[in-house]
């Protein structure tokens, strides 16, 4: 027999088997009862099929999955979709096949936790760096990935500024490669980003030379002294690869009319030196050897006062102040001797 939609299991029910009788039950169908069960005692003779209508389409789930309308991928007699609305199926994915039948039918489950692998993903419970649909442990653990400093990422997504597919910090850390300035990149890569930072082209940032080595930066500018002056060899007039700058500072005597320029480029360039002694006449008449001999003596005084009183005389005004008089001979006689 066929009983269906009882409402009840005693009296009003499907099937009711009183305490002094037992009853026999065979090939019987029963769908959809509440409870589904029979009241009073009784014997299955031959198999009996109970079932329900889980989502009240008024057909029996079981005829529905026999004639394939609902899938049972699980075989439990529910369909999936009754399954997955009751929360006795999970379906993260919501493709409307239970998870567990996902899995059965091949879809990756690389860490076993029971969940496919593209909903790990979805969710972020699974990370995947290198976008290969697979998580990161997973390549790690299969060895599709490395992970040289065991931190669960592969190491084709760390920062790897030199290309030598292993990961900066790595290198860092192991002292493999060198970082001068402690800014977390390796000194080559800050060099290669910014050619500046390197003008002698050694792959080491000039700051770091710099601290090594002070005396390559004369005038403590930042810069390398040679690669100023290949930028502006104006500013080695003598070519000593020296910044005519330090060399002036160390000796002023090489700039005596305080130009900023070595009094030799000075008369390279054309300035008088009539005695050729390598300092600027200008300099030298100044100081009181008006005859140019290097040294300041009666002759130059004598000069002097045949130009007393002179305005704006061609020598003898050594102050510049327009007039030979008391001030020039106090600068002569205080010059007395050797030029510098």
């Amino acid at each position: 027999p066929i009983i269906e939609r009882n409402d009840a299991a005693v009296f009003s029910g499907g099937l009711w088997s009183g305490p002094r009788a037992v009853a026999d039950l065979e090939s019987s169908r029963f769908c959809d009862n509440l409870p589904s069960n029979i009241a009073g005692p009784w014997e299955a003779i031959t198999p009996n099929i109970f079932s329900q209508d889980c989502d009240a389409d008024g057909l029996c789930d079981y005829d529905e999955i026999l004639s394939g309308a609902e899938l049972d991928c699980t075989a439990n007699g529910f369909p999936d979709d009754c399954d997955i609305s009751s929360g006795a199926s999970l379906d993260c994915n919501a493709n409307g096949i239970p998870d567990s039948c996902d899995l059965l039918s091949g879809a990756p489950d690389c860490n076993a936790n029971g969940i496919p692998d593209s909903c790990d993903l979805a969710s972020g419970f699974a990370l995947d760096c290198n976008a290969n649909t697979i998580p990161d442990l997973c390549d790690i653990s299969t060895g599709e990935s490395s992970d040289i400093d065991s931190n669960g990422i592969p190491d084709e997504c760390k920062p790897d500024c030199d290309g030598d597919g292993i990961p900066d910090a790595w290198e860092l850390s192991q002292g493999i490669e060198p970082d001068c300035n402690n800014n977390g990149m390796i000194d080559r890569c800050d060099t290669a980003a910014n050619p500046a930072l390197d003008c002698n082209g050694n792959n080491v940032p000039d700051s770091c030379d710099l601290l090594e080595n002070p005396k390559l930066d004369c005038d403590n500018d930042g810069q390398f002294d040679s690669c100023e002056i290949i930028l502006n060899p104006s500013l080695d007039c003598n070519t000593n690869t020296r910044l005519d700058a330090c060399d002036i500072a160390d000796n002023a005597l090489l700039d005596c009319d305080n130009s900023g320029t070595i009094d030799t480029c000075d008369i390279t360039a054309g300035a008088d030196d009539k005695n050729s002694n390598g300092h600027l006449d200008s300099c030298e008449l100044n100081r009181g050897d008006m005859n140019l001999d290097g040294i300041v003596s009666a002759p130059d005084l004598a000069l002097l006062l045949n130009f007393w009183g002179f305005v704006n005389p061609p020598v003898a005004d050594l102050n510049q102040d327009g007039v030979v008089n008391a001030a020039d001979l106090t600068a002569l006689l205080g010059n007395w001797g050797t030029v510098p």
